[in-house]
Order: structure tokens, then C-alpha cells, then sequence
């Protein structure tokens, strides 16, 4: 958190270090985490600098030198002096290393050892010193903001933090709607979003038609400010927190929370809106935008409309939202007003509330289609299926696994005035209406539903599980009588193949044509080529998901086609292209807020670093990635990620738990690479191929060769039973069984050629050469043995690499390397290289 305003102190830093020096003012409203960023900054300096720093607290700002005491133990007649002695003692520290001040709450600082510390800094030669001070205010103190003008001096604003960052605040496993939710509330101040948390509860946040509660100061300091109003002030207000509360963004250019206050006016009867909005502003409650548009206004800090909004009581908020629904022209906010204003919604506002839900989603519109779908199906099942759809195109997996466990679980099925029971077999409207009335007997019977079934197949496709999801699907269609619905289930009964997802994506459902649709419809077409082995196919489709992606823009969608674009250049050990489809993944991924944003940018880094033979740089990539997972690290386990990444579905098999992208598989063969077999039974059953490596690394011979055999017949994707045949040759050679790694290595061999994986298709060359079966005489006139160590060294493996990959010990690989240098005359690991490549080209 806050890892940008670190580098940029860092950059700072850095700059004073050779000798320019700078001041930086830290800003942003109380609890932002001014203190904490200084701290943090600080901690990172180690013994690099020398600090002086000091905190200023109001009680003691009369004091004079109280601050100046306390940095530099200063206390003469004057400030100039002060500020002359001071310049004098900067210069002696600096000499020796950098110098960072830091006045923590300089607001409140005393003005006579401000005045010291900006006659100083006025004076000071080029030297190696830094100032970094807070303030709630870019402005104060305002004897320094003459040379926060200068060059090398700069404001660093801190404004609300996101959604991502809020699980790490609260360690807590919250969704991304429950986080957004508290920093649409609170403004994402962190100590706001904390207090909001001691006062509420984790289904609270996941219901948006609760409102969260405001703790008692700021709900205290709202009522202060009211009563100082007018009654047509006081109505604008109430007026201003009914527009701005948590209802469809309103676009325009419009921050969060702003309103027209000419809306504002209409809605609270105001007929003079200016004296109104300028009591509320001299209050301290509205703050103003003037646009070109007309007068936007909004709450000068967001819990003092939430204080605003529930102070106003339930009687005057449904008609004030009543009233608003009539007065604005977005469909969004018009049925989510109705809704607030409803006392027991009817079921006519339900449908009309899916109904644009589906029409946002045929317009590609996720974040809304996503938003209206989920409200409509918390009080009616029918959307259900739909709703699932949209939060997991809008990046919500959890939300979705949620809403599909309400829908697949057991429900009873009775509606007032209805029979109790649905007809056997089908999806019945009894079992929809009683879904979000909560109003059936407990002793009525309880049905599977096609909804529940059909939302189980959609998630199960989602995360790869493609058995799973045509099973599930299977028995939706079974069950269903809706023809709406049964469209849907076939679109979705499908096999990962580029063509029938081009069907999925022109289903009647509503994602059509829309950029999410070709984006997925390339993405899973070319993850579904490089699994099968179709390379070239997958390439393509690859670089088309990127092109989409990137019109799309930052997404966890766009952010994942550029993982997975990466994964033929990669394999094929094209660097350069891969190289810069996993950066892409990553630029995208950084600013999204979907937790299942990581795991692509990590798998496709990951992915190249193995392609290299960097099984290091795999652990450390996917090491957070097994944190986030399991929870084992500083964040709580993500169920975002959890969803994604490990499934827990009923009736998933140990193969398809290795989810869309197998990164346990990566980082388990890392680990066994590495020889660290203790870590490596913290990470998820692998394939069968690694788990067969892992029982040969921990020295189960015969289970380990059962396992390779059986690994070898039942693997069906290319490239990995290319790869387990070349672990499996690999093993057999170490066990002296030459000839019979040679065969394994062989047809590992052919595969690898065919599919052009040149990295791993070398890996089995050298493999061979160990066991004596060169394709021809080594063009170096190096033994076999001498010239797989020659290649291991050309690869950039260290000798202890070599040692684990050839099973060879340090010292031998070391008396190999030597008698390579002696019979190609060279010296040095570079030379060594450079001979192997340039006799291995002219062989070719």
C-alpha cells in the first residue's frame, strides 16, 4: 500500500544523496496516512542517512524553538541565528552521510523554528539533504510555501485508498463490492474505513441496501454542523446525500459523490438554491465544483453524508428517493432509487430492474449489468443465472461463487398462495418467487433447481473445469422448462475450442458482440491451441486477445489475454515477444481491482522464467501468489483467488483443480528443481507429471516410475507429456538406465521439434548427450558428459545447477568444466559460451 508514494520518496532521497537537496510536503485530510507513509519511509533508510525528525502536536506550537530544539537541540536569541546554526550543523552531518529532516504535523509546528528552518534551507549549499514534513494542508505552513516552489521541492498528495488495498488494511477476506463499498463510504480514508468496521459486519458490507453506519464523532460532528442551517440549507443537504449515496455513477465527468446542484435544488424544493448551498458551505458540510455544465456540489468528506442520510429518518428518505426517481432521466438510477424507496419491493420492480440489467449486459456494460442483475436476484431467482454471468465478466468470481451456491443449494419452493411443491424435474415459478421472499414454510419440500446447475456450469467453465461444467450443465438442461433459459445452457454446453466459444459468445443471452466477448472468445481459443498442442493457431488468437485487450483497457480480463498471448513466444523462446506480453499483463493488472487480476501477470512472468531455466526467479514470482491462495501470508486468503485459482466445486477432479492457469504445476516443479521438497508439499497437488518428479526427488523409486508411466499414458495435453517424457528420460538416467532414457528422451524429442519449443527441445538435446545419444558428433570434440556440461554453462546454469540437473557432484562438474577449457583454449565461463554457440552455428 502506498508502494508509489514510497518510490517517489525513494527518488527523492536519491537525489539528495547526490547532493541536490529537496523538500517534500506530505498532504491529505486527517487519517489518509500522512504519519504512517513518513514512517514507513524512514524504516526504509536503515543506517543509509542521518534522520532528525520531530512531530509537532498543537498544544505545543506557542513554544518557541520547540521543534528546533528537538532536530538539532538549538535554542539561541533569534530565528536568523538559529536558521545560521542550523545551516552550519546540516552541513557538518551531510559531510559525512545524507541528512533526511522530518517534521511530522508541521501544521502545527511553531512559527519561530519554521522561520529557522526556511532561512536555512534558503541558504543552503549543494547538499546532501532531504526534508520530508506532513500537513493535512498543501498550504501550511505557510511561511515554507515559498520554497515549495523551487525545483527540487515538491507536494505529494495522498487521496483515499482502492478497493485492492483495503483487504490489506483490514486483513480481512472481504469481496471486492464489500471493499468498495467502505471506501465509497469513508472516501477510502483508512482510519475511517477501520472505525466504519468496528461497527459492522461482513454481511452488512456484502448488502448494499443496508447502509453502513457512521461512528459516533463524525455522526456527532454532521448533527454540530446542521444545526447551524437554515431549513432550505438543511433540505439541500438532505437532498444532496439522497443523490449522492451509493445509486448508478452519474458519469459527465462527475467525481464520486458529486451532484448537480441544480437536482439537489429541485429535489429539496429549494427556490433559492445559492443562499442554501453557501449556509452549507460556510458549515462546512457541501464543498463546490463550478463546471461549465452548472454547479457540482458533494459532502466535504463522505461520512458526513452517510451521518446526513440516516439522520434524516426512514419516512423522509423513501419519499426523497421517491421523488428523485421521477426527476432523473438514467434508467440505472431511476430503478435503484425505486428500489431504496420501497418499502417491500414488488415483483413488477424486480423484473423491470433485470431487464436493464440484461440490457446493460448486451451493451457490454459489465460493471452495471453486474450491479443491477445481482440486486435484482437477491430478491428473485430468475436473474440468477444472468446475474452470475455479469460478475464474473465484470471480475467478481467470489460474488459469483456465492450467488451460485444460493441458487444450486437446496431451497424450499412455496409462494403465498401457491402449492408447495414445483413440478418434478423442471424449474418451476414457485421455487423463483420464493428465492428472495424468505417467506416459505421450513417443512416444505426442498428441489434442485436448473438456475443453481446452470450457474455451476458457467463457474466451472470460468475457472478450465470443462468436465465439471458440461455435467453440470447436462443436468440443468434436464431440469429446465424455461426456453429463455435453456438457449443459455447451450451456448454454455461447450468445449474449450475456438468455435464453439464463438457460439457461447453470440448466445441469446446478451454478451453478443461486445469487446469482454471477443476478448474471452480469443483468449480461451488460444489457451485452448497451446494446451492441444495447435501452436501456431494459438500464437494467432494470442496476439488478437492482446489487440482487444488493448482496446478494451485496464481490466483483469485485458490483463489475462496478455498472460496468456505470452505463453507460445515463451515456450517457443521467443523472449523479446513474450517479454513484453507478460509486462503488458502486469502494467494492466496493477491499477485493476479484481484480486484474480494477479494470477495471469504471475503465471505469465513465471511461465518465461521457466521457459529460461530460472527456477529461482518461478519461486519467487508465484510464492506471493501461493500466499494470497492459501493465506498463509500478511493478506488473508482471497476468495476471489481461491475461486479462481484452486476451485472447491463439488465433483472437481485432482486434474481439473489445477484451474485456467496450472501455476501450482510451475512453482512444484520449481521447488523440485531447487531441491526445496520441504516447501514443496505446501503447494497444491500438481499434474501427474510433477507429482511424479516430486516422488523421484524424494527418492520413491518405484513409486516415482509407476508414476512417470502412468503420467506418460495419461497425459493428453503436447507439451506437458513432452515435458514429462523428458522428466521421466531425465530419471531414468540418473537411475544408469541409459538406453531406456535415451527412448523416452527420444520421442520427448520429436514432440518438442514439432511444436518448435526450442528451450525445452535443447533441455532434451543435453539429455541425450548424457546418456551418448548425440543426433551427431559433438562439433566441440567433447565427450558426451563434457558436452553436456559445456551446454548446461552456455544456458547460464551455475555449477551447483549443473550438479542437480546431471546428477553429477559440484566437484565433478567443476573437473569437467576444466577439461572443457583446456580442450577449447579458453578461460572463462563467457569464452566457454561464446564457443559453444559459435561451433554449434557453424555445425548447423
Amino acid at each position: 500500500m502506498r508502494e508509489r508514494e514510497l518510490e517517489s520518496l525513494a527518488d527523492r532521497f536519491e537525489l539528495a544523496r547526490r547532493g541536490e537537496p529537496g523538500l517534500v510536503l506530505i498532504h491529505g485530510p486527517a487519517g489518509i496516512g500522512k504519519s504512517t507513509l513518513l514512517r514507513r519511509f524512514l524504516a526504509t533508510l536503515d543506517d543509509q542517512a542521518h534522520v532528525i525528525a520531530a512531530d509537532a502536536v498543537e498544544s505545543e506550537s506557542v513554544l518557541p524553538y520547540d521543534v528546533l530544539t528537538r532536530i538539532a537541540g538549538l535554542q539561541p536569541a533569534d530565528p536568523f541565528e538559529a536558521g545560521a546554526r542550523l545551516r552550519d550543523r546540516l552541513d557538518e552531518l551531510q559531510a559525512a552521510r545524507p541528512v533526511v529532516i522530518a517534521v511530522d504535523d508541521a501544521h502545527w509546528a511553531d512559527s519561530v523554528s519554521l522561520t529557522a528552518l526556511a532561512f536555512a534551507w534558503r541558504r543552503l549549499r549543494p547538499a546532501r539533504v532531504l526534508a520530508v514534513l506532513t500537513s493535512p494542508d498543501p498550504y501550511q505552513p505557510a511561511s515554507l510555501q515559498p520554497l515549495l516552489t523551487r525545483e527540487m521541492s515538491v507536494r505529494l498528495a495522498l487521496t483515499g485508498i482502492g478497493a485492492r488495498q483495503v483487504r490489506a488494511l483490514t486483513h480481512l477476506p472481504l469481496t471486492e463490492q464489500a471493499a468498495g463499498r467502505l471506501c465509497e463510504h469513508t472516501g477510502g480514508n483508512p482510519r475511517h474505513i477501520l472505525q466504519v468496521l468496528e461497527e459492522t459486519d461482513l454481511d452488512e458490507l456484502a448488502d448494499p441496501q443496508i447502509p453502513l453506519p457512521v461512528p459516533g464523532q463524525h455522526a456527532r460532528d454532521a448533527l454540530a454542523r446542521l444545526a447551524w442551517c437554515s431549513e432550505p440549507a438543511r433540505s439541500l443537504v438532505e437532498a444532496a446525500a439522497v443523490l449522492g449515496c451509493d445509486i448508478a455513477p452519474g458519469g459527465g465527468g462527475r467525481a464520486a459523490g458529486e451532484v448537480s446542484l441544480g437536482a439537489a435544488a429541485k429535489l429539496a424544493e429549494v427556490g433559492a438554491p445559492l443562499s442554501a448551498l453557501e449556509e452549507a458551505l460556510g458549515a462546512g458540510l457541501l464543498v463546490e465544483r463550478p463546471t461549465g455544465a452548472g454547479i457540482l456540489i458533494r459532502f466535504s468528506y463522505p461520512l458526513l453524508k452517510g451521518a446526513v442520510y440516516q439522520h434524516m429518518g426512514p419516512t423522509k428518505r423513501l419519499r426523497l428517493h421517491a421523488m428523485a426517481a421521477t426527476l432523473t432521466d438514467d434508467e440505472t438510477a431511476r430503478l435503484e432509487h425505486l428500489l431504496r424507496a420501497a418499502e417491500r419491493p414488488g415483483p413488477e420492480l424486480v423484473r423491470d430492474i433485470a431487464a436493464a440489467g440484461r440490457r446493460r449486459a448486451a451493451a457490454g456494460e459489465w460493471g452495471q449489468a453486474a450491479r443491477l442483475l445481482a440486486q435484482a436476484a437477491r430478491l428473485d431467482r430468475e436473474p440468477g443465472a444472468d446475474a452470475v454471468e455479469a460478475l464474473l465478466f465484470d471480475g467478481r468470481p467470489a460474488e459469483a461463487h456465492a450467488l451460485a451456491a444460493r441458487l444450486g443449494a437446496d431451497e424450499t419452493a412455496t409462494r403465498p398462495g401457491t402449492s408447495a411443491t414445483a413440478p418434478s424435474g423442471t424449474d418451476g415459478a414457485a421455487s423463483s418467487s420464493a428465492f428472495g421472499a424468505g417467506a416459505a414454510s421450513p417443512a416444505a419440500p426442498r428441489i434442485d433447481t436448473a438456475d443453481g446447475r446452470f450457474a455451476r456450469g458457467v463457474l466451472a467453465h470460468y475457472a478450465g473445469r470443462t468436465d465439471e461444467a458440461v455435467a453440470a450443465l447436462a443436468e440443468a438442461r434436464a431440469r429446465c422448462a424455461r426456453p429463455a433459459l435453456l438457449a443459455r445452457i447451450d451456448a454454455w454446453s461447450c468445449r474449450p475450442e475456438p468455435g464453439d466459444y464463438l457460439r457461447l459468445m453470440r448466445h441469446s443471452g446478451g454478451v453478443g458482440g461486445s469487446p469482454p466477448a471477443r476478448l474471452l472468445t480469443a483468449v480461451m481459443g488460444s489457451l485452448a491451441g497451446f494446451r492441444q498442442g495447435r501452436w501456431d493457431e494459438a500464437a494467432a488468437l494470442g496476439q488478437l486477445a492482446a489487440a482487444v485487450a488493448d482496446e478494451l483497457g485496464p481490466c483483469w480480463m485485458s490483463a489475462h489475454a496478455h498472460a496468456v498471448a505470452s505463453l507460445v513466444p515463451a515456450a517457443r523462446g521467443d523472449w523479446q515477444r513474450a517479454g513484453q506480453h507478460a509486462e503488458a499483463a502486469r502494467r494492466l493488472a496493477r491499477d485493476a481491482t479484481a484480486p484474480v487480476a494477479v494470477i495471469g501477470p504471475a503465471y505469465a512472468a513465471a511461465h518465461l522464467a521457466a521457459a529460461r531455466n530460472r527456477p529461482d526467479e518461478v519461486i519467487a514470482l508465484l510464492t506471493p501468489l501461493l500466499d494470497l491462495v492459501t493465506g498463509t501470508g500478511p493478506v488473508p486468503a482471497s476468495p476471489d483467488l481461491a475461486v479462481y485459482a484452486q476451485p472447491d466445486l463439488p465433483g472437481a477432479t485432482a486434474e481439473a483443480e489445477r484451474g485456467l492457469l496450472p501455476w501450482a504445476d510451475l512453482l512444484l516443479d520449481a521447488l523440485i528443481t531447487e531441491g526445496d521438497l520441504r516447501r514443496a508439499g505446501d503447494v497444491p497437488a500438481g499434474s501427474p507429471g510433477v507429482r511424479a518428479r516430486l516422488l523421484a526427488a524424494e527418492h520413491e523409486t518405484e513409486a516415482a516410475r509407476s508414476a512417470f508411466e502412468a503420467a506418460c499414458a495419461e497425459t493428453g495435453e503436447p507439451f506437458d507429456r513432452a515435458r514429462t517424457l523428458l522428466a521421466y528420460g531425465s530419471f531414468l538416467r540418473r537411475l544408469g538406465r541409459r538406453a531406456a532414457a535415451a527412448e523416452q528422451l527420444k520421442e520427448a524429442l520429436r514432440e518438442l521439434e514439432r511444436l518448435e519449443a526450442v528451450p525445452y527441445a535443447q533441455r532434451c538435446e543435453i539429455e541425450l548427450a548424457a546418456c551418448g545419444q548425440q543426433h551427431a558428433v559433438s562439433p566441440l570434440g567433447l565427450t558426451p558428459q563434457q558436452d553436456a556440461v559445456a551446454q548446461l554453462v552456455a544456458a547460464g546454469l551455475t555449477n551447483r545447477q549443473i550438479a542437480r540437473e546431471l546428477l553429477l557432484s559440484v566437484k565433478t562438474v567443476e573437473y569437467h568444466i576444466s577439461q572443457v577449457y583446456a580442450r577449447l583454449g579458453v578461460s572463462s565461463r563467457v569464452a566457454l559460451a561464446n564457443g559453444v554457440r559459435a561451433r554449434a552455428g557453424s555445425s548447423s
